[in-house]
């Protein structure tokens, strides 16, 4: 049996995984079917800038692009501040925060809402979490959440010293959103320097690089069976991508397959693009993935 982890249908936040796969399947079901099971994976997300928008697949993102009292029930910030005991009581079951952080937290309304803004809206709404997977209940097909603040150490351990690619960006216990890059150091105190932000951290998205060499260090080295799929992009240049993907083709080529183009998302982004002129590239990706998501769900 051979498993396909499509890096292509795979996304930063888990109604973006399912956007790319369902339109990816629709346009190319015949490359897909040839494999016993397809794994799609999804993360954390944070946004990159300061002056970045809400990203996809944090509680804002739902805000801002989704009709949230139709869909989880809560209207406003202000509910979810009623609701401040049993969101931070989740936050807490899932190690995400200490019980010393959890009572700040429960004073404290201004960082309360700009941490739980950046919180994956799927630790809260569990139900729109499951309409959400629904959408891409199809035999072969498997959506797979993947924690980085548990395996970004994996990468740490395994990577070269500085890995300068390798960029994870954390929601801090202050609530600001910040990021580093993988460096070892010399000596104990600067390792212990780079690991208590993670280990402190309440959110952990990595960057495409460090996501590409998570997935091969987590998923592929020992697992002689899983074949991975990629391609690359002519639209535009990434250059951490282009360089994991180079990692990914060095460390393992002849389990290398490249996927066909995703037409239907990029036409997407294409309309986006006619309507809304010159915007940043995540406020595109939001509109596209939010866009085509209140249309099925």
């Amino acid at each position: 049996m051979v498993d396909l982890i499509s890096i292509l249908n795979s996304g930063e936040s888990l109604e973006k995984a399912v956007v790319l796969t369902d339109l990816s399947l629709k346009e190319n079901p015949d490359f897909y079917v040839k494999y016993d099971n397809v794994r799609i994976l999804y993360f954390e997300n944070l946004p990159r800038r300061r002056d970045s928008p809400m990203s996809h697949g944090t509680i804002g993102g739902l805000f801002e692009n989704i009709n949230i009292k139709e869909q989880i029930g809560y209207t406003s910030y202000e509910d979810l501040w009623d609701d401040r005991d049993k969101v931070l009581g989740i936050l807490l079951n899932r190690e995400r925060i200490t019980e010393r952080m959890k009572e700040k937290l429960l004073k404290d309304k201004r960082r309360y809402i700009k941490t739980v803004s950046n919180l994956p809206w799927y630790f809260i709404f569990d139900k729109f979490g499951d309409k959400i997977r629904g959408l891409l209940n199809r035999t072969k097909i498997s959506l797979e959440y993947v924690d980085f603040k548990k395996i970004s150490f994996e990468v740490m351990d395994c990577a070269p010293n500085p890995d300068w690619w390798s960029r994870p960006y954390i929601l801090n216990p202050d609530g600001i959103v910040s990021s580093r890059c993988f460096w070892k150091g010399w000596g104990r105190e600067a390792n212990k320097n780079q690991r208590e932000p993670i280990e402190r951290s309440i959110v952990l998205s990595p960057n495409i690089h460090l996501f590409l060499k998570g997935v091969y260090y987590h998923f592929c080295e020992q697992d002689k069976k899983v074949v991975l799929g990629f391609r690359r992009f002519k639209r535009f240049q990434r250059n951490s991508y282009d360089k994991g993907i180079e990692f990914l083709l060095d460390k393992m080529s002849s389990r290398c397959v490249e996927e066909p183009r995703n037409i239907l998302f990029n036409r997407l982004l294409d309309e986006v693009d006619i309507e809304y002129g010159s915007i940043s590239s995540e406020r595109k990706m939001n509109l596209a993935v939010y866009q085509y998501l209140n249309k099925i769900i």
